[in-house]
């Protein structure tokens, strides 16, 4: 399921704050700009906005993050709650780099 061995270490590691992050806050919904300046703020990932934008494409790709898109035209991410429990195992699963 949404496990990121797919992807280079540092769009793993985000790929993992993010679901972690929607884990403890299983409501949240937010843009991309929201996503960089409010979930991951605190995580003080040297990161690019690209490698961001490539594990949140990665995470709609296999399922765990939905996108929907408001008729302003901006797209909003939410966890996908139908798959709570496989992101969980996931997580447990996978080590932290």
């Amino acid at each position: 399921m949404p496990t990121s061995k797919d992807l280079e270490d540092p769009e793993r590691q985000i790929a993992r704050r993010i679901l972690s992050y929607l884990l403890k806050h299983p409501s949240a919904t937010d843009t991309f700009r929201g996503i960089v300046e409010r979930w991951l703020v605190q995580e003080e990932l040297d990161c690019t906005e690209k490698q961001i934008r490539k594990a949140l494409e990665s995470l709609v790709f296999k399922g765990a993050v939905k996108i929907k898109k408001y008729e302003n035209q901006e797209e909003y991410y939410r966890i996908n709650k139908d798959k709570l429990g496989e992101i969980e195992e996931a997580l447990k699963n996978e080590p932290e780099n």
